[in-house]
């Protein structure tokens, strides 16, 4: 599967594989077993089930980057782009923690990238005591001013870093990569560019 994906040949790999297992299917994933689905309403049934039957997992190395407080997990220079790239980019590779390894320099980078956030953080505390920042200016702020009816803050300052690293990386190359899909699949259909192009 990884070498579809860095071939560009995922959606091939995905048709051979419901072809020749079924559109369910047991493999092993970045070391772990999991489970393949490949219709929508088993999809359906998994993510809109019983989270006492099934809860969602990612693998250890999304989970040790996004951390505990994901909303993937939910059931029912320091500041500059390559720590966050050098994160993301080890996302996907098997979880090895070897100096060398994509998966090492990821975690590096990924606490960098905490250490810059848990700053920001700090620094959005400071300018809302002040009242120098109001409660609605942006995601970490709205966050920090969320409070239950004793008064207590609904959201811990490790589910904030949680979130926006979720959010940074959601929000990372997706324009682009949506992009290129829809080129791709104008390339592959013809009349379908015919009829957006003439």
């Amino acid at each position: 599967m990884l070498q579809a994906m860095k071939t560009n040949t995922g959606e091939e790999w995905l048709q051979e594989r419901v072809r020749k297992y079924g559109p369910i299917s047991k493999l092993t994933l970045f070391g772990k077993p999991t489970v393949f689905v490949h219709r929508p309403a088993t999809n359906k049934f998994i993510f809109y089930g019983d989270s006492n039957m099934l809860a969602n997992k990612q693998p250890s190395s999304i989970y040790a980057i996004l951390g505990d407080h994901s909303l993937f997990e939910l059931s029912g220079q320091d500041h500059g782009p390559e720590n966050f790239q050098e994160m993301v980019e080890g996302m996907w590779p098997i979880p090895v923690d070897l100096p060398f390894t994509h998966s090492n320099r990821s975690l590096r980078a990924c606490s960098r990238v905490q250490d810059m956030l848990k700053e920001l953080v700090r620094e959005k505390k400071v300018k809302l005591e002040q009242h120098t920042a109001t409660p609605h200016q942006d995601l970490i702020t709205y966050l920090l001013s969320k409070h239950n009816e004793e008064n207590e803050r609904v959201v811990t300052d490790k589910e904030i870093l949680h979130y926006i690293t979720l959010v940074m990386i959601v929000g990372h190359d997706t324009s682009s990569i949506l992009i290129t899909f829809v080129l791709r699949l104008l390339y592959k259909n013809p009349a379908v560019y015919k009829a957006v192009f003439l």
